[in-house]
């Protein structure tokens, strides 16, 4: 239930860390902290915090600790229970509200060591909070021939989902990899990457919304091969996309810390 963390050389990054993967859990962070400078760090790590700082019996430690204990009191935040995915998610109608031209950029294509089926595809977003449904590349064109074991699936900036419901970078995924294929109806399963290709390509930058809750973008490859599923659950090339057209999308609330969903509000744009 508790885990007590002590360090001789101590730094933010990882006490971060160790937050947002505990957030949402049953398991309670202890920190011992000796340096005065680290407690509001500590108390206040990604706007959640630590459960508990343990201090000895330096005066100014525990002047500085109360302090920080009554702001956490102030702002007490709400932390919810992270939803792990069990096969199922619920995508939702993305509106498109704008189709600009995005300069040319790197282009990330997922190849997969297994076959892909019509209807699959990943889940990719500018902000892992708006992310649209890529289609694999498993129908003909007649331009080039199916390659039903990839996903040409956008700039690499982008996030991705992971097999554990994480996120990534798409620059960061590599072979051996597990990532999370959605299909038209929101099943999922997890398939392994064989090869990752990062090529210089024309972009198109297409702005989404939800019920004007939730915006968000997705940058992709302007090309007739590259397609979205609609609610109709039929696939549309993005280079036939208009403005107020629909495509299949997942949302979320939580923000992502390193990949980790996370109570704490932050703000991509």
């Amino acid at each position: 239930e508790w885990l007590m963390v002590e360090c001789s050389n101590w730094t933010m990054i990882p006490l971060e860390n160790l937050v947002a993967d505990a957030d949402g859990t049953p398991t309670s962070i202890a920190v011992k902290i000796v340096d005065s400078a680290m407690i509001s760090g500590a108390a206040f790590a990604l706007d959640i915090g630590v459960d508990a700082i343990v201090l000895d019996d330096q005066i100014e430690l525990w002047e500085i600790g109360s302090v920080c204990k009554s702001q956490r009191l102030e702002r007490v935040l709400e932390h919810k229970e992270i939803e792990v995915s069990k096969g199922q998610l619920d995508l939702v109608p993305l509106k498109i509200t704008s189709i600009e031209q995005g300069a040319v950029g790197d282009r990330v294509c997922v190849d997969f060591v297994n076959m892909l089926e019509e209807g699959e595809g990943l889940l990719v977003g500018s902000s892992s909070k708006v992310m649209a449904l890529v289609h694999s590349e498993t129908l003909a064109s007649g331009y080039v021939p199916p390659r039903p074991f990839r996903v040409n699936a956008g700039a690499v900036h982008s996030y991705c989902m992971l097999k554990n419901g994480k996120t990534s970078y798409l620059s960061e995924i590599s072979a051996g990899d597990e990532l999370l294929v959605c299909n038209v109806e929101g099943s999922t399963r997890s398939m392994t990457v064989g090869r990752v290709k990062i090529e210089r390509r024309p972009m198109i930058l297409l702005k989404m919304a939800y019920e004007n809750a939730h915006t968000g973008t997705v940058f992709l490859q302007q090309a007739e091969t590259v397609r979205l599923l609609t609610p109709e659950m039929t696939t549309i090339d993005i280079t036939q996309l208009k403005t107020d057209d629909y495509v299949l999308g997942k949302i979320e609330s939580d923000s992502r810390h390193v990949g980790v969903s996370i109570s704490a509000e932050v703000e991509e744009r």
